[in-house]
Formats: C-alpha cells, structure tokens, sequence
C-alpha cells in the first residue's frame, strides 16, 4: 500500500478530501531544496503537515506549525553556519 497525497475535492457546502497521487518523497523534497528557505517553502511545508494531522482544522493548523516550522528552520541555520563557518574554501 503506498502513501497517497490529501487533495481537495470540493469547498462547498463542506470542504471535502480526496485521495490523490502516490506520494513521492524524492519529488517533494526536491522541490522543497529548490524553495529554499523562503516564506512560500514554510507555508507549503506546513500545510502538508497541517493536512497529515488534522485536514478538518488544517486552517488553524497551518498557522501553528508555521510557528514551529520557522524556529526548526532557524535552528538550522545557525548549525549550519556554525559548522561551515570554520570550513574555508
């Protein structure tokens, strides 16, 4: 059984989920290497999360794991530089 994607199938009058392609992880991190550490990257990321965890409230739980999403990110970064920081070319 593979893992599928959560689409929308319709907003109205209710909001409605369908399942839609295979999940592809190398895709999808591929095309989070190439967002970059931008701001369209943490909303997309944290709308998948959003959708795995709850996709009646993912609204809500988008902005939540933004939240999160942002610190992590910034964790991150500072390692990074702190590792590479004392590689020179």
């Amino acid at each position: 059984m593979r893992i599928r994607e959560l689409e929308v199938a319709s907003i109205s009058p209710d909001i409605k989920f369908r399942l839609g392609q295979p999940l592809d992880a190398s895709k999808r991190i591929a095309y989070y290497r190439k967002l970059g550490f931008s701001q369209e990257a943490f909303k997309n990321f944290s709308m998948h999360v959003a959708y795995a965890v709850d996709t009646e409230v993912y609204p809500v739980l988008t902005i939540i794991a933004m939240t999160h999403i942002e610190m992590l990110i910034h964790i991150v970064r500072i390692v990074l530089e702190s590792v590479f920081k004392d590689q020179g070319p």
